[in-house]
């Protein structure tokens, strides 16, 4: 509902709340925090920012009217003669009444400059100018518009660089799981997690050690891969990788990564002192220290069925 029409209209003034709202839903989506860079947000979402991704939905429905007949198509019917389609058939279009007056419209093939414009159909057909010049086949161009919408977002939209996965519209094996346990894994992956060296606003005065072993940082690859604590839980492929990176494409790595998560529970909600965020306070008193040890606090949230044998 949120792209409706998007094809042909370009929201100006109601773009900024309508991007606004799909970063809601893709912290929704993907259980990622508030405090998660949006861009980190857009690359685990698997999906582009909003005003990329509605310009691709109009250059898709450019190479939708060019593909088509202008015998069965009346937007194909109504395009210039001069853009070149599977037949040479037009019908009569209102436009015409416009020859003559000043500043007419521009064709779809030339630059539009301020104060004369492209009418809506003229625009589509020149979001494909560029692969039409470089001799790019019809049945070619949604491949070539999907290539340009991750150049786009590469180039206008980086993610920091601590966020080391690729760009990428296809979602990962990890999202088949059960969503509590895919809201771990995106979190992780976010570098905004429960895990004590991945902090939030909230959990900046706590300490980074593990809770389990304090031996190190509780990172992801730490609680997952190397926590002498966790050991006894790590089964099968789990033993053997060296890195977390193998583990995002591979669907039997995804399985046992999400058995771990359900049965240690790393990453889980968990209740801790309160922060002085939350108390009002923009420092810390030295006579209140945070306990840092391996005080266990109570851990939160199911354990999948699929999980629970």
């Amino acid at each position: 509902m949120l792209t409706y029409g998007a094809n042909t209209l370009t929201p100006t003034s109601a773009l900024k709340p309508m991007i606004t709202f799909w970063n809601s839903v893709l912290r929704w989506a993907t259980g990622c925090f508030r405090a998660t860079n949006r861009k980190v947000l857009w690359a685990e979402a698997n999906t582009p920012p909003l005003d990329l991704y509605l310009h691709y939905l109009k250059c898709k429905y450019a190479i939708r009217i060019l593909r088509a007949s202008p015998l069965g198509n009346p937007v194909t019917g109504r395009t210039s003669p001069s853009f070149q389609t599977i037949s040479t058939h037009r019908t009569y279009s209102h436009t015409q009444l416009l020859k003559g007056l000043p500043n007419p419209p521009k064709k779809w093939n030339s630059t539009a400059i301020k104060g004369v414009a492209h009418l809506p159909i003229e625009l589509l057909a020149s979001l494909l100018l560029p692969l039409i010049e470089g001799g790019i086949a019809p049945a070619r161009m949604n491949l070539h518009a999907k290539t340009q919408l991750l150049i786009n977002w590469q180039h206008f939209y980086p993610p920091p660089e601590y966020y080391p996965h690729p760009l990428s519209t296809t979602p990962l094996p990890f999202n088949d799981l059960h969503k509590f346990i895919a809201t771990r894994i995106h979190q992780f992956r976010s570098g905004k997690s429960y895990l004590r060296a991945q902090k939030t606003w909230m959990t900046a005065h706590l300490s980074s050690k593990c809770e389990r072993c304090n031996a190190a940082e509780e990172t992801p690859e730490h609680a997952i891969l190397h926590c002498p604590a966790l050991a006894p839980n790590r089964h099968g492929p789990l033993q053997t990788i060296t890195s977390l990176n193998d583990i995002w494409n591979d669907q039997n790595l995804t399985i046992a990564l999400g058995a771990f998560i359900a049965v240690t529970k790393v990453g889980y909600p968990r209740s801790a002192p309160p922060s002085p965020l939350a108390t009002g306070s923009t420092t810390m008193s030295t006579l209140t220290s945070i306990p840092t040890t391996s005080s266990s606090y109570p851990l939160a949230g199911p354990i999948p069925a699929i999980y629970a044998s």
